[in-house]
């Protein structure tokens, strides 16, 4: 399975949105912090006020400064051996920078070094490790310590390999660069692949997207899906825009997938860089041996053949086909450039449109110094034209053997794009950093835009930086964040240049003090922060000016120190405090509201009541558990009937939750009797032969009475209806012979019996 990532330009977000008027040299700085070691003399790009802007460049120019650098070092006294392996590794770095494939952060939201990324891309020294024969200890190295700087990185191995190839471990600190954010901030995980038949397009390939949002993509072939189907043996590129969520920038990404149908078949390649930007003549080759007949070639950029010519920097894809079998692999190849053109320019303004500017140009770089230039909106041909009017030239430069490059520049008028700035004076709290609106005072009469925010000046206490997460050009703004605990006054100086050219510089004078202590406390010393359904706290908020609570919800005044909460729910609320310099703190606090619960009594029957009538007591139970019974008849969690008279009786159960809550439920306990008595009974005779009943109930309702023999024959059955509590009733036993009975009463929960004679 093969898997590459293409480098695209992007914004580097690190230098901001600007035209570019901030040096080479500290632009660098950015990439590596070694180059604070470095003269900006060492080398005429760096003091060149031109914005790179894109990633791929800026490390590049980076690598191939250094490479340059350390082969300059005549001062080693290594031996012949270490120092021709010196050699090779600085002619692999060389090739590295000039291939211009870089690790990927998908690790940080600022800069890191990044030893190997996600997609097994090397970063400088480890590429170095890799190609000299070292790539387990790269590989060891990322994964323990692939974040680390060269100076933090433990494993022994790296410093035994450093001292075999000559190289120093300050070397290769500066050799390692840091890789920005905003750089291939989404990636593709696949999720599953199928690999084309022979000759076939049922392939397919899903991918999931991982990373930042993004805006838009498409795929080469037209598709417009994750999900691909369908597919034959080929490159597959999809292409798009992400927003970076940390910088708030549109930034571009592509990326191809090889879809083969035989990827275990393999061919080496081989190039030949172009010589340079103007001569076409790189080589890529697809090295298929003494079978070659058996196959044919297609390249992905159209040309066929396993060698083709003429070509310009790149990555290129040789789609391999055996001629017999129709099975297809895919082999890739870089063709860089050998020898660039650099410039270093500086301009003059004109006076107020006046056809008095002027540039000056400087050409290093190509295979001679044989340059001639052709400049547009002007009809010299010198190196540095002059007597100029305020516009835009762009210079075409040529050496004697064909190299060229192309550049931009642009005079401005000296009436425009000026800026004053002025010192300024405020007070800040400890807490850490704030935002400093340090144009607030300073004048931009032209509206020109904002090019650089510089710190010439460090603090002493603390550190500032210029506010290039959200974009100075808008904002203006600089970070200053104090040392720990410090309290006392610090400053630092500043300077900003404007896109015309123009730079002005002023001190910022900080009177750092104890920060705003913001805090919430129970206006009312007997409440706390638990709430019960439809209870409140009053809160109070102290420690600030002014206060904005949020959310609003459920508050009385959220623009007030002192607030009566009632929320329904629990809710944090997060009180801001604002002092009168605008220095801000924040508090929260938490309001724990009770979930309303309805407990429910499991004893009752359909109609809500429990019914006994026996003397056994029976266990009470609820939801939710853990409450209270209360009650006549209740001993702890039981009912005992014979505590209480016959009759109705209310129960309740309390259920306490943990916030001291209490939530109620009751029920009605019927405890009735039922019993008869023979009215005209005497000693156990009836005479006359009719029975005389009491029935005594405390339950109205149907019940059955039966008059059985002394051999369990029911010689008798009655419904009987009971009304009233206390109700007669007669039973006619005329046609029963003398002997001895039993009389029963019985309803479907209960039966009662009793014994009766008969006699003539």
């Amino acid at each position: 399975m093969k898997y590459l990532s293409i480098i695209i330009a992007g914004l580097l977000l690190s230098f901001g949105s600007v035209n570019g008027q901030k040096t080479v040299y500290y632009q660098l700085l950015d990439i590596n912090s070694e180059w604070g070691k470095i003269s900006q003399d060492a080398f005429p790009v760096l003091k060149e006020k031109r914005q790179i802007t894109s990633e791929q460049e800026i490390i590049k120019l980076h690598l191939n400064l250094v490479e340059q650098s350390l082969r300059l070092k005549s001062d080693l006294m290594l031996d012949a051996e270490v120092q021709q392996k010196r050699e090779e590794g600085l002619d692999i770095l060389k090739a590295y920078a000039d291939r211009g494939l870089f690790p990927i952060n998908n690790h940080k939201a600022e800069r890191t070094p990044v030893f190997i990324d996600n997609h097994q891309t090397h970063c400088a020294v480890g590429h170095i490790m890799l190609e000299t024969g070292y790539g387990h200890v790269a590989t060891s190295i990322k994964e323990e310590e692939n974040l680390a700087y060269v100076f933090e990185i433990k494993n022994k191995d790296i410093l035994d390999w450093a001292v075999e190839y000559g190289f120093t471990k300050e070397e290769l600190a500066w050799i390692q660069p840091t890789y920005g954010p905003c750089w291939y901030g989404v990636y593709f995980n696949e999720l599953s692949r199928t690999n084309p038949s022979c000759g076939g397009n049922d392939g397919s390939l899903s991918l999931e997207l991982q990373g930042n949002q993004v805006l838009d993509y498409e795929w080469s072939h037209g598709a417009n899906d994750l999900e691909l189907n369908n597919l034959s043996a080929g490159v597959y590129t999809i292409s798009g825009t992400y927003m970076d969520v940390q910088f708030g920038t549109e930034c571009p990404f592509e990326f191809d997938f090889e879809i083969e149908s035989d990827p275990n078949t393999t061919f080496p390649t081989n190039t030949a860089n172009q010589t340079c930007t103007g001569i076409e003549d790189g080589m890529a080759e697809v090295n298929l041996g003494f079978a070659g007949s058996n196959y044919s070639v297609v390249w992905a950029s159209g040309q066929t053949g396993p060698v083709i010519n003429n070509l310009p920097y790149g990555r290129y894809y040789a789609i391999v086909t055996d001629n017999n079998t129709l099975c297809t692999s895919i082999e890739n190849t870089w063709v860089s450039v050998q020898t660039q053109m650099y410039t270093y320019v500086s301009t003059e303004g004109t006076a107020c449109d006046q056809n008095d500017g002027a540039i000056d140009l400087t050409i290093y770089g190509g295979l001679d110094d044989n340059y001639s230039y052709s400049w547009t909106n002007t009809a010299q041909t010198v190196e540095d034209p002059s007597n100029l009017t305020a516009g835009t030239y762009t210079v075409t430069v040529s050496d004697g053997y064909g190299c060229n490059m192309e550049t931009e520049i642009t005079v401005h008028d000296d009436c425009n794009g000026k800026i004053n700035c002025f010192d300024d004076y405020i007070d800040v709290y400890n807490f850490g950093g704030t935002y400093l609106e340090v144009m607030i005072n300073d004048t931009d009469p032209s509206g020109a835009d904002i090019a650089s925010i510089n710190i010439l000046t460090i603090p002493e206490n603390g550190s500032a930086y210029p506010d290039y997460y959200s974009g100075f050009s808008n904002n203006k703004r600089i970070y200053y964040y104090n040392n720990q605990g410090f309290v006392g006054l610090d400053s630092f100086e500043y300077e900003i240049c404007t896109d015309h050219g123009f730079c002005d510089n002023a001190w910022v004078y900080l009177n750092v003090t104890d920060q705003p202590v913001v805090s919430v406390v129970s206006a009312n010393s007997n409440q706390d922060f638990n709430l019960c359904p439809g209870e409140y706290v009053e809160l109070f908020a102290q420690g600030a000016n002014s206060y904005v609570w949020s959310p609003a919800i459920g508050l009385s005044d959220p623009s007030s120190s002192y607030v009566v909460a009632e929320p329904s729910i629990t809710t944090t609320y997060t009180v801001t405090g604002t002092d009168n310099y605008g220095n801000v703190n924040m508090f929260d606090v938490t309001i724990n509201v009770s979930d309303p619960v309805e407990p429910v009594i499991n004893n009752t029957n359909s109609n809500g009541v429990i019914i006994t009538s026996g003397a056994t007591p029976f266990v009470l139970s609820a939801d939710p558990p853990g409450g209270v019974f209360e009650g006549d008849g209740v001993v702890f969690n039981a009912f005992n009937p014979t505590l209480v008279p016959p009759g109705m009786h209310e129960i309740d159960y309390v259920y306490t939750d943990d916030l001291g809550c209490a939530y109620e439920s009751s029920a009605n306990v019927l405890v009735f009797t039922l019993t008869f008595n023979f009215v005209n009974y005497n000693l156990g005779v009836i005479s006359p032969k009719i029975i005389d009943l009491l029935i005594e109930a405390t339950e109205p309702g149907t019940y059955f009475g039966e008059i059985i023999d002394m051999s369990g024959r029911i010689l008798y059955a009655e419904q009987i209806e009971v009304v009233d509590f206390n109700q007669g009733h007669q039973i006619k036993t005329t046609t029963l012979p003398e002997g001895n009975y039993i009389f029963r009463l019985y309803n479907k929960d209960h039966q009662y019996s009793d014994n009766f004679i008969v006699t003539y």
